[in-house]
C-alpha cells in the first residue's frame, strides 16, 4: 500500500479523485461509469515513480532466475479490506501471464480497477471509504493449471451436513469464477473420514490458457475432455485435508481457489470467509396457490437462497444496465460481476451459465439477493 500511497502522490491524484467520487449517485448508472472512467482515465495517463517500477523489475527477474529464466506472473489486487467480511468477489483487477514489459502499464490498470463502476458501488454500500481501503499489487509466480476451481469448506446448500463442495473446470479457474462455464461439483464427507460421496459431472464447452499471442486465451474444449471430469478423486482429498487445516486455523467456514499444475502439484491460491448466505425455514416460507402461471423452468443450482418475484429483464435482449428497473428479476447468459453496480434494484437473478461458486454468487449472498446460474436455457 506505501507503492499506491506513493503512485498517488507523485502523480497529484488525491485531490482530482476526491473531487470526481464526491460527485457520484452510485443509484445512477450513467453517473457512476462517466466519473469512473474519468478516474480511471486520470490514473492510466499518470507516470510510474521510478523505485516502483525497479521493485518490480527486480522482482520479476528473481522469479525468472528461480523458473529456469521463463516468468509467469500473475498480478492481482490485494486490497485493504478486500478477501474479509466484504470479500469485493470480482470486483477488483487480476490480470494473467503478464510479460516483463507490461509490469507498469498492468500495475496501472489494476490500480485504476479500484475505481471501476462495480468496485466504487460495492465498496460505497458496504460503508467503505477510498482512502480506508488502499490498493496494493501482488506480482505473483503463476501455476500452469491443467484444473482449477473452488473449495467451500461447508455445503451452502445444506450447512448442517459435515460436507464439503469442490468446483472444478479444466485450464485456468478465472472462467469458473468469473460466470462463464459451470464446474464439476465434488461432495466430500468431513466425518467420520474424509470420502468423496457425490460427483456431479457437467459438460464444459472451454478452458483459459497462456497464450503467446496475449495474456491467456479461451479455447474450445473436445467432447471427450469437455464430458471428462476435471478433478480426481486423489487431488480432491488432498485440497479437502488443506481445506479443513485452514478453516481451523481461521476458525470458521473458507472460501478457497485452488490450482493444479500438470505434474499434479496441488496449489492454494488464497482464502477467504465463506459468506453463507443461509436464511432461516421462516423467511423461506411461501404460498404459491394464488400462482396460475405454467412453470417455465425447473434447472440450475441455487447460488443464493431465497424467494422473489418481479418484472423479468432479460439483458441479453439489445437492453443495457442502465434500464434495469426497480424490483427486477435480471435474467442473463452468465453471472458476471459488473451485475453488482445495479444489485439494489434486483429482486433476483438467473443465469444460463455460471456456477455457486462463482464471484457473484458471493455478492448476491451478501447483499440478499435470491439467484439461480447453471440453468442451461434461461
Amino acid at each position: 500500500t506505501n507503492a499506491y500511497y506513493r503512485f498517488i502522490e507523485h502523480n497529484g491524484l488525491r485531490q482530482e479523485i476526491d473531487q470526481r467520487l464526491s460527485k457520484i449517485d452510485i443509484n445512477d448508472t450513467r453517473s457512476l461509469d462517466l466519473l469512473s472512467k474519468e478516474i480511471e482515465n486520470l490514473i492510466m495517463a499518470a507516470t510510474m515513480p521510478s523505485e516502483i517500477k525497479t521493485a518490480m523489475r527486480e522482482l520479476h527477474r528473481s522469479i525468472a532466475a528461480n523458473d529456469n529464466g521463463v516468468a509467469r506472473v500473475a498480478m492481482r489486487s490485494s486490497a485493504v479490506g478486500e478477501d474479509s467480511r466484504a470479500s469485493f468477489a470480482g470486483q477488483y483487477t487480476t490480470v494473467l501471464n503478464v510479460k516483463k514489459e507490461s509490469l507498469c502499464e498492468t500495475y496501472k490498470k489494476i490500480i485504476a480497477g479500484k475505481y471501476s463502476p462495480e468496485a466504487i458501488y460495492y465498496r460505497i454500500s458496504y460503508g467503505l471509504s477510498d482512502v480506508d481501503t488502499p490498493m496494493a499489487v501482488l506480482v505473483l509466480n503463476m501455476v500452469d493449471a491443467v484444473s482449477s476451481g473452488v473449495l467451500y469448506t461447508v455445503d451452502i446448500e445444506d450447512p448442517e451436513t459435515e460436507n464439503m463442495k469442490i468446483h472444478a473446470i479444466w485450464g485456468l479457474g478465472e472462467l469458473l469464477v468469473s460466470g462463464q462455464v459451470p464446474a464439476d461439483i465434488l461432495t466430500i464427507s468431513k466425518k467420520p473420514s474424509l470420502k468423496v460421496i457425490n460427483k456431479l459431472s457437467v459438460s464444459k464447452s472451454l478452458q483459459m490458457i497462456y497464450s503467446d499471442k496475449g495474456q491467456t486465451e479461451s479455447i474450445p474444449l473436445g467432447k471427450t475432455q469437455g464430458e471428462a471430469f476435471s478433478l480426481k478423486n486423489r487431488w480432491a482429498i488432498k485440497l479437502s485435508k488443506w481445506g479443513m487445516e485452514i478453516e481451523n486455523y481461521f476458525q470458521e467456514p473458507q472460501d478457497i481457489e485452488w490450482s493444479i499444475d500438470p505434474l499434479g502439484n496441488c496449489y492454494i491460491l488464497q482464502s477467504r470467509p465463506l459468506n453463507t448466505g443461509t436464511l432461516s425455514e421462516d423467511n423461506l416460507s411461501c404460498d404459491f396457490e394464488d400462482v396460475q402461471h405454467d412453470v417455465l423452468l425447473r434447472a440450475g443450482e441455487r447460488a443464493a437462497s431465497g424467494i422473489a418475484a418481479g418484472t423479468i429483464f432479460n439483458i441479453e435482449q439489445g437492453s443495457n444496465l442502465e434500464t434495469v428497473p426497480e424490483k427486477a428479476v435480471l435474467v442473463a447468459r452468465n453471472a458476471s460481476p459488473q451485475y453488482v453496480k445495479v444489485i439494489n434494484r434486483l429482486s433476483a437473478v438467473v443465469t444460463d451459465a455460471g456456477s455457486s461458486a462463482g464471484h457473484f454468487a458471493s455478492v448476491a449472498r451478501e447483499f440478499g439477493v435470491p439467484a439461480i446460474v447453471n440453468t442451461g436455457d434461461a
